[in-house]
């Protein structure tokens, strides 16, 4: 299967940097219609930047919280991969971040894509690709 399109919607920034933060980052299929909402994506999330802050103890993530699909029947499937109740408890400090960072999805909707930081100021990317 070839590539057809690529989008990228905005950077994620936590801009904070001290103690845990967590920003959420919507994301519906860009190739969506009425007609025919879901497509085949390939999910790539790419930590961009992290600055540690001299030496504390700092742990960081990009990953997919929860994926939005359509079944073989026609039903919407809800994957959740991480707690959407309490974002921050996605990431711990011993360094557990269990997010997946890149991911394929076939009639992908839509995802929520989460950005952590502990005690450090983190950016990050999404980038889908369209599969034909």
């Amino acid at each position: 299967m070839p590539i057809v399109a690529v989008y990228s919607p905005g950077e994620l920034n936590n801009a904070g940097g001290w103690g845990i933060t967590a920003i959420t980052q919507y994301v519906p299929n860009p190739w969506g219609t009425p007609q025919n909402p879901s497509s085949n994506v390939w999910i790539q999330c790419t930590p961009a930047f992290a600055d540690f802050g001299g030496g504390n103890a700092t742990d960081v993530g990009i990953g997919i919280l929860e994926i939005y699909s359509v079944d073989n029947n026609g039903q919407v499937q809800h994957t959740q991969f991480g707690d959407t109740n309490d974002i921050q408890n996605n990431l711990s400090t011993s360094g557990e971040f269990g997010l997946p960072n890149r991911l394929f999805v076939s009639n992908f909707l839509s995802m929520t894509i989460l950005l952590a930081g502990y005690n450090a100021s983190v950016e990050g990317s999404v980038t889908l690709f369209l599969w034909g």
